[in-house]
């Protein structure tokens, strides 16, 4: 009876034959009869049946070794026949590539059958001492050659596969690549010292074992191949768990090992109270519903196929917010499209409001609770922000652990048909939340998959909404400054009427029977009603006049103004154009523009100073200069805030909005401004307009 060893080898090989058997059975009950299907199938049972025979002959030592090599090469023939049939499809159209492919296929057939007619004439030297008798160096070089013909075919593989097809055969590449680079280094390690190491074959059933698992996912990813194999994906976490279960064992023994080793007399007793804690705490972490269900999410994002064509699916999404139906707001379309990605046939949308409660403000096929009314401090709401987790009603009324520190609002539980509670996350704040219907089947696989794409598009729901939600506030700041520009200048408009009423009144007690002065206050009077009644047309009708533009007399204007303000201190002193000329504009608003100006530069000049107003006509232009020598301006404020609205140095008693109104006028008009200025000298202003030419039958008019 032969004599029974079990060794590191025998559970190497028998390791590596079992994991084969499995994939071979896998495929087995799925193949279709394809040829490529087939090839596969019979490249993995023999590897299984190879890695059998060595775990058997480990044990007994009672098969001869030449059968042993026989499996091996027909192994080699198996894998390469499988690899050069992938590569036959990938070059049909390529004569350069059948040629070269062609030339491998016959050179690592040639040298296959070379070494099987050597193992059978020379079977005396294929024992794993290998002793060097004529002709073992010529078998060890024939076996790197066929590993470097294997790799030079995995690399032809995938250096010929698009860049967009490779992850579907990236794992495949591995997985026979990592079996042809080990062969090519035990094979050239037993050439270069001349006999074969022990270590490395022995490990060699495990390290092809390794593979198995790249192939079954290359295999699952590859619809090409036409096998539906299905790995089932609790099968894949308890084989995981199970692997890691015991590759942490070993690691924990192997450590126990060395405590009991260098503990001295206290060794047993330490490695007694090590291995104890370490199988709690290994128990304690496959207990752990977290940690289990992190494990099956890590499985299942790198190692199945996705469940949603996410490229389809965003585009969907997409074309439904950017086309909504018709008459349908946007609330409700937002809903409907995040709606379709989980079949749901309705929901409710809820936005937070400035009082800080969570309202419904739209709804779509399904109807709005009763007092769903929910504040921002509920532990509801605290929740989603803080954790911005999809929940799934139908898992926390299963399990509540699921959701800890979760507590629903009554009438949430109430809900007729509610499914999903979704956030809207923008920039880490909750700016409401969608609740999602059921249909007629609750969905049982709703899974992290489900929840990731959900989330997305959430965000980017909620991005849209900010974007309406700030559009429509900034429509209403638009409105409120055209209502305060409007308010601004009516209320200019009247300071300056007030002031100009207030000279009345404070002269008319020392003046009143002067008939001069009478008149000239009835016309200032007069003046200010027929300005009030302007400002209050243009707060009846909420917008700014420009007025009424046509041919004003520059001569004429001027003289107004001053006579305007001579009342005020110093008088300003006129000098016109020899000869008149005309502009094109709005003759009141340019009187007025004209007079605060004057009074600004009053304001700025003591009663000993001197306030200019002068206008002469150069290249079709009309400039108009005043010109005071009173407190003047900085270049700084000049350049950086004279002409902005609300800035002034008068403090109090000035609004700030008068320069900018004399530059909008001015530019409206087709003209321009410039203001040269010096503290302690004083400010020139100067306005450029261009001339009005008169028209054929306003000369004629004047002949006449």
């Amino acid at each position: 009876m032969p004599e029974i060893t079990i060794s590191v080898g025998t559970v190497s090989h028998l390791l590596g034959a079992a994991l084969y058997l499995v994939m071979s059975l896998l495929l087995l009950a799925v193949w279709r009869g394809k040829r490529l299907a087939s090839l596969l199938l019979i490249a993995s049972f023999i590897s299984f049946v190879w890695f059998a025979c060595l775990g058997y002959q480990n044990t007994y030592h009672s098969i001869p070794y030449q059968y042993l090599h026989v499996l091996e090469l027909i192994r080699n023939i198996a894998w390469y026949s499988f690899l050069l049939h992938i590569l036959a499809i990938a070059f049909a159209e390529d004569p350069g590539g059948t040629r070269r492919l062609t030339l491998v296929r016959l050179a690592l057939f040639t040298l296959s059958g070379l070494l099987l007619l050597h193992v059978f004439f020379a079977s005396s030297i294929l024992s794993l001492n290998w002793s060097f008798f004529p002709g073992t160096r010529a078998v060890l070089i024939g076996y790197v050659l066929l590993a470097l013909g294997g790799l030079i075919l995995v690399e032809w593989l995938y250096r010929n596969t698009h860049p967009d097809q490779r992850w579907s055969i990236k794992f495949l590449c591995l997985a026979l690549g990592g079996i042809f680079s080990y062969d090519f280094y035990l094979y050239s390690d037993a050439l270069l010292f001349r006999h074969v190491n022990l270590e490395l074959w022995n490990a060699r059933g495990a390290i092809n074992g390794l593979t198995v698992p790249l192939l079954a996912i290359s295999v699952a990813r590859n619809k090409d191949w036409s096998v539906k194999l299905f790995v089932s994906r609790h099968v894949v976490f308890h084989t995981t768990t199970f692997m890691g279960a015991g590759i942490y064992l070993l690691l924990m023994s192997s450590a126990g090992f060395y405590i009991k080793k260098y503990g001295g007399e206290w060794g047993q007793v330490l490695q007694a109270v090590f291995l104890f804690g370490a199988l709690m705490l290994l128990l304690g972490l496959l207990f752990s519903g977290r940690i289990r269900q992190q494990l099956k999410i890590f499985l299942h994002k790198h190692f199945f196929a996705n469940k949603y064509e996410y490229g389809q699916e965003w585009l969907r999404f997409t074309e439904t917010l950017s086309k909504p139906e018709t008459n349908e707001p946007i609330a409700e379309n937002i809903i409907r499209a995040i709606a379709q990605i989980v079949e749901s046939p309705g929901g409710v949308l809820w936005m937070v409001r400035e009082t800080g409660e969570y309202t419904p403000v739209a709804n779509w096929s399904m109807p709005i609770p009763p007092a769903a009314i929910i504040a921002s401090h509920s532990p509801f709401i605290r929740f989603l922000e803080e954790r911005e987790w999809v929940i799934y009603l139908e898992e926390y009324s299963q399990n509540t652990d699921a959701y800890e520190g979760l507590r629903l609002p009554d009438w949430l539980l109430e809900m007729d048909r509610a499914m999903l509670v979704l956030p809207l996350m923008q920039n880490k704040q909750l700016m409401g939340f969608i609740i999602l219907a059921s249909a007629s089947e609750i969905r049982a696989d709703f899974n992290w998959e489900d929840s990731d794409l959900l989330k997305t598009v959430g965000r980017q729901a909620a991005s849209y909404l900010a974007i309406l939600n700030l559009s429509g506030k900034l429509a209403e700041a638009k409105q409120f400054e055209a209502f305060n520009r409007l308010s601004a200048y009516v209320v200019h408009d009247l300071k300056n009427v007030v002031a100009q009423l207030s000279l009345v009144v404070s002269n008319a007690k020392k003046h009143m029977h002067n008939e001069e002065f009478m008149e000239d206050a009835m016309q200032t009077v007069e003046h200010a009603v027929t300005k009030m009644n302007r400002m209050l047309g243009q707060l009846r009708k909420g917008q700014h006049e420009v007025g009424n533009i046509r041919r004003v007399m520059v001569n004429s204007v001027l003289t107004a103004v001053a006579e305007r303000c001579k009342a005020g201190s110093p008088a300003p002193l006129l000098t016109p154009l020899s000869v008149d000329s005309c502009v094109a504009i709005d003759g009141e608003r340019f009187e007025a523009v004209l007079e605060h100006i004057v009074q600004n530069a009053q304001d700025a000049t003591d009663e000993n100073g001197q306030v200019s107003l002068t206008v002469e006509q150069l290249d079709g232009e009309v400039i108009i200069d005043i010109q005071d020598n009173g407190s003047g301006m900085d270049e700084k404020f000049v350049q950086n805030h004279l002409f902005r609205p609300f800035y002034t140095t008068k403090g109090n008693a000035g609004m700030g909005i008068g320069a900018y109104e004399c530059k909008e006028f001015v530019q409206n008009a087709g003209g321009r401004i410039q203001v040269t200025s010096e503290l302690g000298v004083g400010t020139q202003f100067r306005i450029i307009l261009p001339l009005s030419q008169p028209t054929a039958e306003a000369e004629l008019g004047n002949m006449l």
